[in-house]
């Protein structure tokens, strides 16, 4: 998964292969933060997260897991 902005401060877009997908940002203590469908836009709203470094997994309707990284400043 590519997450851009890359650091960012708000929203961020998901680069992933077509279809529909789930997201989940886990903080640095292992705390799922955000779990939510995303929609064709691929946006992500993380206003109100705070700063820090963030995993992000992606699964598909088909079970499918994509992982990547985010860092919100």
């Amino acid at each position: 998964v590519l997450a851009f902005p890359d650091p960012g401060s708000s929203d961020f877009s998901l680069v992933l292969p077509d279809g529909a997908y789930s997201v989940q940002l886990i903080d640095a203590f292992g705390r799922v933060v955000l779990n939510a469908p995303i929609g064709t836009e691929r946006m992500v709203d993380a206003h109100d997260l705070s700063p820090g470094i963030y995993s992000v997994i992606a699964t598909s309707f088909q079970g499918v897991r994509l992982f990547g990284r985010w860092v919100k400043e």
